[in-house]
């Protein structure tokens, strides 16, 4: 079964685009989403229902880097008990264990898989369904989410050591944009799409780890994947 996500990234992300002065009923066009389901805090969106709330992002704001900045608002937060168990995890690799157990509480339509050598870790996102025209979009959406869970994870600004992606650059001014988001090299044309990071971060301890948190939020997301 196709799983439902969670309502609360697309609400976070449509609350910022109406900070920016974007019509909600715009947004949330074809979605048959009505603002109460937004409210919900147990709410869910089918796929149909998310993505083309995706598409209209772009329709809308007529901005080629919307993704990109839409994965930058969903703060760990955003995800709830899984973001949480994340948090408190007790090393990093400990939680890209468990985030990829229960990757089905994130907002990704993608494949994520680890990989690590003797000197660099990584996370490369590949397309586990036909997307068209958001597959590109989706893997822009994910690197920004995945950058965002290492800040909040090492409470540093600077975790990646670079990001590789499969598309050409656009220009100066677009490499120039993914160095001052990510604060990293990012090179582009690649054969995958792939966040890289020190191999050392593996073993790191995070500072709010705590084990009993983290078996909580296990408990309770084993009862609650939502699927369709």
């Amino acid at each position: 079964m196709a799983t439902r996500h969670s309502i609360n990234g697309l609400a976070e992300i449509l609350t910022w685009m109406e900070s920016l002065d974007y019509d909600q009923n715009t947004l949330l066009a074809n979605t048959n989403i009505d603002p109460m389901r937004l409210t919900d805090p147990n709410g869910t969106v089918s796929n149909k229902e998310e993505l083309t709330f995706y598409k209209n992002l772009l329709d809308v704001s007529n901005d080629p880097y919307i993704y990109l900045k839409a994965g930058m608002t969903l703060n760990i937060g955003a995800y709830g008990l899984w973001g949480l168990a994340l948090l408190s995890s007790p090393t990093v690799g400990k939680a890209i264990e468990f985030g990829l157990q229960y990757i089905g509480f994130s907002y990704t339509y993608n494949n994520i898989d680890f990989f690590s050598d003797n000197h660099t870790s990584s996370l490369i996102i590949t397309s586990s369904q036909n997307l068209g025209t958001l597959e590109k979009p989706m893997v822009e959406r994910d690197i920004s989410a995945i950058y965002m869970i290492f800040t909040a994870l090492l409470q540093n600004s600077h975790p990646l050591n670079h990001i590789r992606v499969s598309w050409k650059s656009g220009g100066d001014n677009e490499s120039a944009l993914y160095k001052k988001l990510f604060q990293c090299p990012v090179i582009f044309d690649c054969s995958i799409n792939e966040v890289v990071f020190d191999q050392s971060l593996i073993a790191h301890e995070l500072p709010q780890k705590n084990p009993l948190t983290m078996k909580l939020c296990q408990l309770h997301l084993d009862q609650q994947l939502p699927t369709i």
